[in-house]
């Protein structure tokens, strides 16, 4: 419960897969979830799956930054936005404030839309930490 407490106090989202064998649920399986449901984020069925194994990639993993997915839209920002500086594919950025704001992304006026930084392609990390203004010539 303090552990549960402290995560929440730091804005941690914690999700909980239990993985089944079979198309069934076992009595395996409903002990595993009753173990593990309690200490997944609130609302716990948002943030709780039970699936068969061949599932995880399709139900779990590949939304998991989608904003539309149902795990994306509790971890990508709302309002596709930066959340604590932390890199989200650029692709999600629909308005180019929020693009520019990520420095692993730019802007594209002509095609309209938030690409993968080319700072991020050609230069070290290192270059490109003191690069604010997400315009870059080549």
């Amino acid at each position: 419960v303090q552990a549960r407490q402290e995560l929440d106090g730091l804005s941690v989202q914690t999700f909980g897969v239990v993985v089944r064998r079979f198309p069934q649920h076992t009595q395996t399986d409903v002990n595993a979830e009753a173990t593990l449901k309690p200490i997944v984020s609130l609302p716990k069925d948002a943030h709780f799956l039970n699936l068969q194994i061949d599932e995880i990639p399709d139900k779990a993993l590949n939304g998991l930054c989608d904003p539309n997915g149902p795990w994306g839209r509790l971890v990508v920002p709302a309002q596709n936005t930066t959340q604590a500086g932390v890199h989200q594919p650029c692709r999600n950025y629909v308005a180019k404030t929020a693009c520019v704001a990520d420095r692993g992304c730019s802007w594209s006026d002509v095609l309209t839309s938030c690409l993968a930084s080319p700072c991020v392609k050609h230069c070290s990390s290192g270059a490109c930490t003191g690069e604010t203004s997400a315009s870059w010539e080549w």
